[in-house]
């Protein structure tokens, strides 16, 4: 059954929003966008190749080669407390 009311109703609201859609082609191209991303390249974890205790190595090795730096560095520098941070 048709309701001819709501096809009036269809018409009135075209005419009152100019005759077309408001948001033109924004949700074509939202779409795309999201496709792209949701396709798109691979993660950093995905480009090492390298499995996670194999990861997890690598970053303590780093972490502990960047903790020796800056203890050999603060060694350098005198090391004893510093009044100027406040710290002992």
């Amino acid at each position: 059954m048709r309701y001819p009311l709501a096809s009036s109703a269809y018409q009135r609201l075209t005419v009152w929003a100019g005759g077309s859609m408001t948001r033109g082609n924004q949700r074509e191209i939202d779409r795309a966008r999201a496709a792209k991303r949701a396709g798109g390249g691979k993660t950093l974890k995905d480009k090492d190749g390298l499995t996670p205790e194999q990861r997890k190595e690598r970053d303590s090795l780093a972490l502990k080669a960047k903790q020796e730096a800056k203890a050999a560095k603060a060694a350098a520098e005198g090391g004893g407390a510093n009044p100027a941070n406040g710290k002992k």
